[in-house]
């Protein structure tokens, strides 16, 4: 017994010191992550690249919470695409996507805009089918969620690019059906503009060769 309980002391000060590195790994994350939103606001996305990575490291080091890991890597993964990576930027999604997916009482908000981002990345990569099923799996979450009151007209962009995504991988029937919702949409809101208007990826990559 005696053993037994001086081992259980000696456990004391090593659960202690990894408690005190994980909650530092957590206060760099942070750090980090703070970082890397100043730099995507500010338009250096190869900075904000590195602070998301920076952060995703340290607190995959920290024991984060699932939550805050997919949050990092879909920072990551969305610098990844506007610096020209789109396999790197489709992989980190796609593990944020599936994270997301993982949490029992996640958000839908916060799979819709993975969903997002991966048409719009898939777009880019001219992988058209993959793009229109993402699109497709997140448009009727969307407008579960209100889109089409609180922002018809993005809305209606939204749309219009999951048209594009259907006739470039060959589903006529199904992109002229979309774009026809998109038109209606457009004319029953003549008056409004777009409250959300997305980053496309081939936009920032082709400024970028300009530069």
């Amino acid at each position: 017994m005696k053993h037994i309980a001086l081992k259980a002391l000696a456990l004391v000060p090593v659960l202690s010191i990894v408690g005190c590195v994980g909650a530092i790994n957590m206060k760099n994350a942070d750090r980090y992550y703070d970082a890397a939103l100043q730099s995507e606001w500010a338009g250096d996305f190869e900075h904000s690249k590195e602070m998301y990575y920076r952060s995703f490291v340290n607190a995959r080091s920290g024991s984060a919470s699932t939550e805050y890991i997919s949050a990092t890597l879909y920072g990551y993964g969305r610098m990844l695409g506007y610096t020209c990576d789109y396999t790197a930027s489709n992989e980190a999604l796609k593990e944020s996507l599936e994270l997301e997916k993982s949490i029992s009482d996640t958000v839908t908000s916060n799979i819709t805009k993975r969903l997002s981002e991966l048409g719009r990345l898939n777009l880019a990569r001219e992988s058209y089918a993959e793009a229109a099923a993402y699109f497709g799996e997140a448009s009727p979450e969307l407008e579960r969620l209100g889109m089409l009151k609180s922002d018809p007209v993005g809305y209606a962009l939204y749309l219009e690019d999951y048209a594009k995504a259907l006739a470039q991988s060959g589903q006529t029937k199904q992109s002229d059906s979309i774009l026809l919702k998109a038109k209606n949409i457009r004319n029953s809101n003549a008056d409004v503009t777009a409250k959300f208007t997305p980053i496309y990826y081939e936009d920032v990559c082709k400024n970028k060769e300009k530069s």
